[in-house]
């Protein structure tokens, strides 16, 4: 995935806005290769690289590398049980998803959500599939693979991703076809302030359907 991730970080980018952000995440961050490049081109951004202990260690030694060690630091531990911090402007979650099964997926989003500031962004990343759940053939195959693979994972639809952030609190997710790849993003905000509105609202606004309102 480090190979992956060298080629796609550029265009990545270039797509998202972090201008305005202080603090990101990179949630299963690996060699730090993302937080890097997200450093480099935003002078005034921190990040903190969360994964599993061997992967931190690699993530210390490339950030070093890059003179970076005192705009990027690094958290070990496992984010299926373990706190991710908070106060974060921004999470980047890149190829992580489809290594877990719907429940952890669900929990996954639930935690970033829980530790970014009210207006934060949460930026999943991943091979989704179009909603026939077949196509386009790159993630099919990918799906496939992860089926074999990992215990319980797979290519999830992008529908299916925004749905869960959707119902997880954040405002209704935009879809980012950033190149002619197979990868994309899912991008949405936290909201600010309790919604006030009856569950059987039915009027205006921009959660999907059967997106709860979320109390921050």
């Amino acid at each position: 995935m480090d190979a992956i991730a060298r080629d796609l970080a550029p265009k990545v980018t270039a797509v998202l806005d972090l201008k305005n952000v202080q603090r990101l995440l990179d949630l299963g961050g690996g060699p730090a290769t993302y937080a890097i490049a997200f450093a480099k081109a935003h002078p005034r951004l921190q990040a903190t690289v969360f994964d599993l202990p061997q992967p931190i260690k690699i993530a210390q030694e490339q950030i070093a590398k890059q003179g970076l060690s005192d705009r990027i630091n690094t958290l070990a531990g496992n984010f299926l049980q373990d706190d991710i911090g908070k106060g974060y402007d921004f999470i980047w979650v890149s190829q992580i998803l489809h290594s877990h099964d719907e429940g952890q997926s669900q929990g996954i989003i639930g935690k970033c959500v829980q530790a970014l500031n009210p207006g934060g962004t949460l930026a999943i990343h991943d091979f989704y599939l179009n909603k026939d759940g077949a196509s386009p053939p790159g993630p099919a195959m990918f799906g496939v693979h992860m089926l074999a693979v990992t215990p319980r994972g797979r290519a999830y639809t992008w529908g299916e991703v925004a749905e869960w952030m959707a119902e997880a609190g954040l405002t209704a997710p935009e879809h980012l076809c950033y190149d002619e790849g197979d990868a994309s993003i899912l991008v949405a905000q936290k909201k600010y302030r309790i919604s006030l509105l009856n569950p059987g609202y039915s009027g205006g606004g921009d959660r999907l359907p059967n997106q709860s309102p979320l109390a921050i």
